[in-house]
């Protein structure tokens, strides 16, 4: 809960979008690399750039970031979800962004 509320405040304070310098978003480093790194013993990135990835394009992607928030009941709101998304279309999939 404490944690949310972190989240929450923190989020509400920055810009919805990227910062300017292109680092990736505070609510998907806080919760997605954490657990992609449990994931994979380390390097989160290796969901990202392995061969069979899961997400084809830009929907599937932000299919898969609603799943991961639900399955660890973060209660992002449409723009976090949506920041995140972004986030990785432009990072690592090359996705163009509807």
């Amino acid at each position: 809960m404490i944690k949310t509320v972190i989240y929450t405040i923190i989020h509400l304070t920055l810009s919805p979008s990227f910062a300017d310098n292109g680092d990736m978003p505070l609510h998907y480093k806080a919760n997605c690399v954490a657990c992609h790194e449990q994931m994979v013993s380390g390097n989160a990135e290796v969901l990202y750039t392995r061969k069979d990835r899961l997400a084809k394009n830009y929907q599937q992607l932000e299919q898969r970031v609603y799943y991961c928030q639900e399955q660890l009941a973060l209660d992002w709101n449409e723009t976090q979800i949506r920041t995140v998304v972004e986030y990785l279309a432009k990072t690592y999939y090359d996705y163009p962004i509807p």
